[in-house]
C-alpha cells in the first residue's frame, strides 16, 4: 500500500495527522485504530526523513476521532468541518454500517471537496468493496458512495469511479496487523514493504533483547539453550523466506506462461500475486518484459451469460452497447464500467449493433429476421422492422442518420427510413449470406460483405452496383471504410485483412498475422491505425500506410467477435466468446509516443513534478512542452540562439530552466510559455541545469569547465564551483539538497557542498568521459554513465564504488533512477535502452531502437512512463508501470486467485499452489 498523493506546493501546517471517520456501530474498530496510530513508534531510521508532509516524526500524534472529541453542546457541523480541514489524511473504517451512514458519507465528501481526494485511506473491516455493483451477489457493500466515485468540478459526486487506497483487516485478507501497517505506511508516505521489514526487524530486536536478559539471568546453560532456540527460529524464518521466494518465482513463471498465450489479464494478476511474497529479480524482469498490451488493459465488463457477439459506441462515446447469445443487449458507461441497463433481444439474440449519429436510436440485427430499434436513453423498444426472410446479421446507419441498411442470411441488403421504419429498397447482395455492411463517411457508397468471398460497392441512394471486390479465399466477415473514405478494409475466413482503393477497386495491401479467421475490423477516428479481431483470441493493430503490424493485445480466453473504437480514439472495446467485453486504453497505441514536432535531434527530456507536462530540449534551438503527453496542444519556447542541451523543472513546477550552447540559461513560466529571465556568465556552452530540492538554487554545468549556482527567483549568480579540468557534462542535486554531483570529461565525478561551494570528494573509476549522474530517491546511491560503456553505482556518503553495470557495447549517454529507486534506466549509443535492478548487476530488459539512439532519459513522477530524447528528432515514451497490488490487479482483470495468496507462508494452500504451478526444472 503506497501513501496518499501529496501536494507539490508548500506543505500546510496541519493540527491532526489523521481524521478517523466511522459508524458508531464500529466504535470498537475506531478505538483500536486510534490507539494503533497514536501509540505507534516510527522506526528510528525513518525519523527525520523528508516526506510530502515535511520530515517524518517520531509518532503520528494527534489523531482526530469524530463523535469522541466533539463537545456535546458545540456546533457539530462546524467542528467536523474544522477538524477535517486541520487533518492531513482521512482514514475511513469501511463496513456495511459505514456504507449506510450519512455522516460518514458526508465527511468523505467534505474532505474530497478540500481537494484532498488522494489523501484518503480505507480500512475494510466487514462487507465487500463495490458489492453494490453486483446486485444479487449476497455481499454487503462496505464502501460509502462518496468513496466509490470521484468529485466533479461542481463539488458533487460524478459518475467517474474512484479507486480507494485500502487496507483489509478481514480474516483471510491482510489481517489486522498488516492492515495496521498499511494504514501507517499510507500516513507516513512510505512503502508498506519497507515498514513491514522495519517492523519485523524491531520484533526480532525485541526478541533478541528478551533473550539477552534471560541469558544474563540463567547463566551459561540457559545461554546455550537460548542460542539453540534462536538458531531454530532463524532456520524457521529462513525456511519460510525460501518458501516465499519459491512462491514468488512460481507466480512469475505462471505469469510468463499465460502471457505467452496472450492472456494478459491473468498474467497481470499472477505478477501482482508474486509481489505479495519475497522479492526476487524475476518480478522486476517480468514487470518490464511484459508487452505494451499490459499498459493498455483498462478492465473487463462482466454480465453476459453467453458469447458476446458485438459492441458499438454511441456517437458521443458516453455509452457502449453489447449484444450476446444470451438474448440480452446491455448498455454500459465506458468511463466507470457500470452497467446502465439491459434490453431483451426478444428471441434468438442480436448479431450486430449500430447507434444512429445523433445517439437517439440503437439498431440491432436480430436472428429472429427483424431489425430492432431501441431508444438508448430509456431502453424502450420503438419498433421492429420486418422484411428479411432469414436471420439479420448486419446493420449500419448512414452518416446523416436518415437511412438504415441491413443485411442477412437471405442474401439481400435492405434500406430503411430510420425515422418511419419504412422499407425503401431491397438489393441482392450476393449469392450467399450478407455478414457485414458499411456506409462510406460521405454517405455516397454502401459496402456489403458476403459469404461468397466478395464485397460489393454500390451507390447508397440508387442501389446501383459500382463494382465487386474479389480476392479473399474465404467468407467476408467484416467491412469498414477509412475515415477519409479513400480505402476499404475487409476481413474474413482466410485470416487476412485486405485494404482496397474505393475509387478504383484496386487491392492496396494485404495484412497477414492472425492465426485464425478475422471477425471484425475498425479504423481509428484519425485513420492512423487499423484494428482487427480474430478467433485466435487476439486484437492486432496495423499501420494502414505500410501494412506493418504494430501491436497485439491478448487477454480474452476465447475468440474475439467484435471490436469498436470510441469516437475520441481513446478506448477500444472488444467482445468475445468468453462472455466478456474488455476495454483497452489506446494511448500506448495511438500515442502519445513517439512525439513529433522538433526539427532537430532531441537532447534532453524532463517531466513536471505533477507529471502533466513533459519538456524536451532540441538542437533546433527550442524547448517544447507537451501537454498530457499529446502531440496536440504543445507549446514551443523559442529564444535561444544555439542548441538547447538541457531542461529542468523547479520542484514546485513554477519555473522551467533551459541550458544552451549560446552560453546562457533561460528561465520560463511553464504555464504561459513566457520567458522570465536570462542568466549569463558562462564563457562557453551550458550543457546541464538542475534545481535544488527546495527550489532556492539552480546549478548549471558548462563547457568552460565550471559550475555556477544561481538564485532562480532573482537571477543573481550565487557562486562558481571550479575543480574539473575539462568540460562539465551534468549536474544533479541529492534529494536532501546537501550534495551536488557533477560529471565531467576529465573522467571524474565530484561531490560538492552547494551551501559553501566546497569540494567534498572526487569519485574516480571511469576510464572515459562521464556523461550523466543521478541520485536515487533516498539519496543512498549515485549512478553514473560513461563513454567507457559502463554504468557505476556509488555510495555518495563514503565515495565508495558499489558496483559496475556492464552490457552496453558503446558509450552510455544517460542514466535515471525510477521514483522508487528499484530501477536504473540507461541509454547508449548502441541504440538500446537498458533497464537494471539497482541492487544487482543484472540487466532486466533491453529495448532496441534501430532507427536512432536515445540521448536522455526521464521517469514520470508516478513511475509509469519512461521518456527518451531521440536523435531522430522524436520523443519516445515507454510504459513501464503495472498495478502494484493483487487487489488492484483483480479489479482490473475481473479475475480472482481463489484465496491462495492470502494464506500464511507455509500453509497447506500455498503448498498446493506449488503443486499446481511447479517451478521449471533444468533438463
Amino acid at each position: 500500500m503506497t501513501g496518499p498523493e501529496t501536494s507539490k506546493t508548500e506543505v500546510p501546517a496541519y493540527k491532526y495527522w489523521a481524521f478517523i471517520s466511522y459508524s458508531h456501530r464500529d466504535k470498537k474498530w475506531g478505538d483500536w485504530l486510534h490507539r494503533a496510530i497514536e501509540t505507534y513508534k516510527v522506526p528510528n531510521r525513518m525519523v527525520g526523513r523528508a516526506s510530502g508532509d515535511g520530515k517524518i516524526p517520531t509518532r503520528l500524534f494527534p489523531v482526530f476521532r469524530d463523535r469522541d472529541e466533539l463537545p456535546t453542546s458545540g456546533d457539530l457541523g462546524a467542528n467536523i468541518a474544522e477538524a477535517l480541514a486541520a487533518s492531513r489524511c482521512l482514514v475511513v473504517i469501511c463496513s456495511p454500517h459505514a456504507a449506510a451512514s450519512r455522516w460518514v458519507n458526508e465527511e468523505i465528501l467534505a474532505f474530497k471537496r478540500l481537494g484532498r481526494e488522494g489523501r484518503i485511506l480505507c480500512l475494510i473491516v466487514d462487507g465487500e468493496p463495490n458489492a453494490s455493483d453486483k446486485p444479487g451477489s449476497g455481499s454487503a457493500e462496505c464502501f460509502p458512495e462518496a468513496l466509490r466515485f470521484k468529485v466533479g468540478p461542481d463539488g458533487k459526486l460524478s459518475v467517474e469511479r474512484a479507486e480507494p487506497i485500502a487496507a483489509d483487516a478481514r480474516p483471510g485478507q491482510d489481517g489486522k496487523d498488516n492492515a495496521r501497517l498499511k494504514v501507517l505506511a499510507g500516513l507516513l508516505g512510505v512503502g508498506f514493504d519497507e515498514l513491514k521489514r522495519r517492523d519485523l526487524e524491531r520484533r526480532r530486536r525485541e526478541r533478541a533483547w528478551v533473550a539477552a536478559g534471560a541469558l544474563a539471568m540463567a547463566g551459561a546453560l540457559a545461554g546455550i539453550w537460548i542460542f539453540q532456540e534462536r538458531a531454530k527460529q532463524r532456520a524457521l524464518e529462513e525456511k519460510n523466506l525460501e518458501l516465499s521466494r519459491q512462491l514468488s518465482d512460481a507466480f512469475v513463471f505462471r505469469s510468463d506462461a499465460v502471457l505467452r498465450e496472450n492472456r494478459v489479464a491473468e498474467a497481470m494478476l499472477y505478477l501482482a500475486a508474486a509481489r505479495e511474497h519475497a522479492w526476487s529479480p524475476g518480478i522486476q524482469a517480468a514487470e518490464i518484459a511484459m508487452p505494451g498490451a499490459m499498459a493498455t488493459f483498462r478492465g473487463s465488463l462482466r454480465g453476459h451469460a453467453a458469447a458476446v457477439r458485438c459492441v458499438a459506441f454511441s456517437a458521443d462515446g458516453n455509452i457502449l452497447a453489447s449484444a450476446s447469445d444470451d438474448d440480452a443487449v446491455k448498455l454500459w458507461d465506458p468511463a466507470s464500467g457500470r452497467e446502465i441497463r439491459t434490453m431483451a433481444g426478444e428471441g434468438g439474440g442480436v448479431a450486430s449493433l449500430a447507434f444512429s449519429p445523433d445517439g437517439r436510436l440503437l439498431a440491432g440485427a436480430g436472428y429472429d429476421r427483424t431489425v430492432k430499434l431501441w431508444e438508448p436513453d430509456s431502453g424502450r423498444k420503438i419498433r421492429s422492422l420486418a422484411g428479411h426472410n432469414n436471420a439479420v446479421l448486419a446493420v449500419a446507419f448512414s452518416p446523416d442518420g436518415r437511412l438504415l441498411a441491413s443485411g442477412g442470411m437471405d442474401g439481400t441488403v435492405k434500406i430503411w427510413d430510420s425515422g418511419s421504419g419504412r422499407e425503401i429498397a431491397t438489393y441482392a447482395g450476393g449469392e450467399e449470406w450478407i455478414q457485414s455492411i458499411a456506409f462510406s463517411p460521405d454517405g455516397k457508397l454502401l459496402a456489403s460483405g458476403s459469404t461468397d468471398s466478395t464485397v460489393k460497392l454500390r451507390e447508397a441512394e440508387s442501389g446501383r452496383e459500382i463494382r465487386t471486390l474479389a480476392g479473399h479465399n474465404g467468407y467476408i466477415q467484416a467491412v469498414v471504410f477509412s475515415p477519409d473514405g479513400k480505402s476499404l478494409a475487409t476481413a474474413g475466413g482466410d485470416r487476412i485483412v485486405k485494404l482496397w482503393d474505393t475509387g478504383s477497386g484496386r487491392e492496396l495491401r494485404k495484412l497477414e498475422g492472425h492465426a485464425q479467421q478475422v471477425w471484425s475490423v475498425a479504423f481509428s477516428p484519425d485513420g492512423k491505425f487499423l484494428a482487427s479481431a480474430s478467433a485466435d483470441h487476439a486484437v492486432k493493430f496495423w499501420d494502414p500506410g505500410s501494412g506493418r503490424e504494430t501491436q497485439t493485445l491478448g487477454g480474452h480466453a476465447d475468440g474475439v467477435q467484435s471490436i469498436a473504437i470510441s469516437p475520441d480514439g481513446k478506448l477500444l472495446a472488444s467482445a468475445s466468446d468468453d462472455r466478456t467485453v474488455k476495454l483497452w486504453d489506446l494511448g500506448p497505441v495511438n500515442g502519445p509516443g513517439p512525439l513529433h514536432g522538433h526539427d532537430g535531434r532531441v537532447m534532453c527530456v524532463a517531466f513536471s513534478p505533477d507529471g502533466k507536462l513533459l519538456a524536451s530540449a532540441s538542437s533546433d534551438k527550442t524547448v517544447r512542452l507537451w501537454e498530457s503527453l499529446s502531440e496536440r496542444g504543445t507549446r514551443t519556447l523559442a529564444g535561444h540562439d544555439d542548441e538547447v542541451m538541457s531542461v529542468a523543472f523547479s520542484p514546485h513546477g513554477e519555473f522551467l530552466a533551459s541550458a544552451s550552447l549560446d552560453k546562457t540559461v533561460k528561465l520560463w513560466d511553464p504555464a504561459s510559455g513566457r520567458e522570465l529571465r536570462t542568466l549569463t556568465g558562462h564563457q562557453d556552452g551550458v550543457l546541464s541545469v538542475a534545481f535544488s530540492p527546495d527550489g532556492k538554487r539552480l546549478a548549471s554545468a558548462s563547457q568552460d569547465h565550471s559550475i555556477k549556482l544561481w538564485d532562480p527567483a532573482s537571477g543573481h549568480e550565487l557562486g562558481a564551483l571550479k575543480g574539473h579540468t575539462k568540460i562539465v557534462r551534468t549536474v544533479a542535486f541529492s534529494p536532501d539538497g546537501k550534495l551536488l554531483a557533477s560529471a565531467s570529461a576529465d573522467h571524474t565525478i565530484k561531490l560538492w557542498d552547494p551551501a559553501s561551494g566546497r569540494e567534498l570528494r572526487t569519485l574516480v573509476g571511469h576510464q572515459e568521459t562521464v556523461h550523466a549522474v543521478a541520485f536515487s530517491a533516498d539519496g543512498d546511491l549515485l549512478v553514473s554513465a560513461s563513454d567507457d560503456k559502463t554504468i557505476k553505482l556509488w555510495d555518495p556518503a563514503s565515495g565508495r564504488e558499489v558496483r559496475t553495470l556492464k552490457g552496453h557495447i558503446r558509450w552510455v549517454w544517460s542514466v535515471a533512477f525510477s521514483p522508487d529507486g528499484k530501477l536504473v534506466a540507461s541509454a547508449s549509443h548502441d541504440n538500446t535502452v537498458r533497464l537494471w535492478a539497482s541492487d544487482s548487476e543484472s540487466a532486466l530488459y533491453t529495448l532496441d531502437f534501430p532507427e536512432s539512439w536515445v540521448m536522455s532519459l526521464a521517469f514520470s513522477p508516478n513511475g509509469q512512463l519512461l521518456a527518451g530524447a531521440g536523435y531522430d528528432h522524436t520523443v519516445k515514451l515507454l510504459g513501464v508501470g503495472l498495478p502494484r497490488s493483487r487487489e488492484a490487479a483483480e479489479r482490473l482483470s475481473g479475475l480472482e486467485l481463489n484465496g491462495y495468496i492470502s494464506a500464511p507462508v507455509g500453509a497447506e494452500r500455498e503448498k498446493e499452489l506449488l503443486r499446481l504451478f511447479p517451478l521449471p526444472h533444468a533438463p
